[in-house]
């Protein structure tokens, strides 16, 4: 698929009805190409609905592709800056979540990332809330002048949050992502 035939895509996705999305993926012989376009059309911007399929499209292709995660994590961080809908938020933080911090986001990324999940993690939408704070607990282990504050986010959380939010906390306890709030 050409990259316009998938802005084709984006244009006419309805907000609701991931089928199209999904024949696309399905039909698409180079994944990755896949991927640079969808990345591309995101970059480009658009109503909130071509943004929800481009970003859905990145999150749900590279699911299995360490490489282009790895390889893209700034360019996330500087399109949630800019993201004005909650979905879009929310897979930039489901992909941003899945980043080895340290490795792959330099110090300004890892501040900016920090600055907007901050803000995010006060978002209306309980699952935009639970990510923020799932990014802002793997953040924590390598940016240490954040840990304070997201520390005290966490904390608060734990108490106060939503189940969605509690159970995103205990998968970062569980996985030992959040080891640095008690070293």
């Amino acid at each position: 698929m050409n990259k316009k035939a998938l802005r084709t895509v984006c244009e006419q996705f309805d907000g609701k009805h991931t089928d199209p999305l999904e024949r696309a993926m399905a039909d698409c012989r180079d994944r990755r190409g896949l991927l640079d376009d969808a990345l591309a059309l995101a970059k480009l911007g658009g109503t909130d609905r071509f943004m929800v399929a481009a970003t859905w499209l990145l999150l749900n292709g590279s699911r299995d592709d360490d490489e282009f995660v790895a390889g893209h994590a700034e360019q996330w961080v500087a399109l949630l800056a800019e993201a004005g809908h909650w979905e879009v938020r929310l897979h930039l933080l489901q992909l941003l979540d899945g980043v080895e911090m340290s490795e792959r986001l330099g110090t300004k990324s890892q501040l900016a990332l920090w600055k907007v999940a901050v803000g995010t993690a006060g978002d209306d939408n309980k699952l935009v809330r639970a990510w923020s704070l799932s990014v802002l607990g793997r953040l924590g282990g390598c940016l240490k002048k954040a840990q304070g504050e997201i520390g005290a986010l966490i904390r608060r959380a734990e108490k106060e949050e939503a189940a969605s939010v509690k159970a995103r906390i205990r998968r970062l306890h569980k996985d030992g992502s959040l080891k640095w709030l008690t070293d």
